[in-house]
């Protein structure tokens, strides 16, 4: 089945629609990696998942943390019984 001019010209477009789409995204991506590493200090998304990882771990132990006190708090003030 051979594609007719048209066929090839509507082709040829959708290709350049694509490499543009493409080369925005590229530039999107660079642009979004500087500043990872400028704002958290991740040269790649390796490093940003594993930085992730260690600020949720870090964050549930804060939270942990702060549940405690919060009951201690609540034991020593309010649940008094005197």
């Amino acid at each position: 089945m051979a594609l007719t001019e048209k066929d090839l010209l509507k082709k040829k477009q959708e290709l350049e629609t694509a490499k543009s789409t493409v080369a925005e995204l590229t530039g999107e991506k660079n642009t979004l990696l500087k500043r990872l590493e400028k704002e958290y200090g991740c040269k790649d998304i390796r490093e940003a998942r594993k930085k992730i990882k260690t600020m949720q771990t870090g964050a549930e132990t804060l939270e942990k943390e702060i549940e405690t006190k919060t009951q201690e708090i609540e034991d020593k003030y309010f649940n008094d019984e005197d």
